[in-house]
């Protein structure tokens, strides 16, 4: 879709955000899109690293970005992009993939960060999945939250029996200069 397609009526519809209306490599569309509508703009696909949030925020293309810590590489990176958007006054929220409950484990430690200020999609997926920790994820009843883990790390604890009866093959390596 082009910025030229784009119904600026949507403004009309109160929305909370408009995510990733455009192409998903297209920030510079996005940047132009921005200064048309009044519905804040969220970046997802189009973040895959810190270097796009600087991109982004140089031309102005959104006020919202979707942070998905598995599509971004890991913890380290997330909390780059995170501190980025704090830096450049970006609103941020935390999205889901399909993941087992450690990645769960790094959603949730993600959307805990003072520059999370939007709901977050933080979906308990030890229905889903073989790989188990020793005190799955639940949601709160009644306002759908979770409860951080206060553990160290990401706060869970592996349940070795389950990860052992799905390994396929196991090896050893030896510390390097052993």
């Amino acid at each position: 879709m082009s910025v030229e397609r784009v119904d600026q009526a949507m403004d009309d519809l109160g929305l909370l955000m408009i995510e990733q209306p455009l192409g998903h490599d297209d920030i510079f569309e996005h940047s132009r899109l921005r200064p048309q509508i009044t519905t804040p703009l969220c970046l997802d696909e189009s973040i895959h690293s810190a270097h796009e949030v600087h991109v982004a925020a140089a031309l102005g293309a959104c006020d919202i970005v979707n942070i998905k810590t598995s599509r971004v590489g890991g913890l380290s990176e997330a909390r780059r992009i995170h501190d980025l958007c704090l830096r450049y006054g970006l609103k941020v929220w935390i999205g889901g993939m399909v993941e087992t409950e450690i990645g769960t484990a790094a959603k949730v430690a993600m959307a805990a960060l003072p520059g999370v200020t939007l709901h977050s999609d933080i979906a308990v997926s030890h229905e889903r999945f073989a790989i188990a920790v020793a005190e799955p994820f639940t949601l709160n009843a009644g306002d759908s939250t979770a409860t951080v883990p206060t553990k160290p790390g990401l706060g869970i604890a592996i349940d070795p029996d389950a990860v052992a009866h799905i390994t396929l093959r196991q090896e050893t390596f030896a510390a390097h200069g052993s």
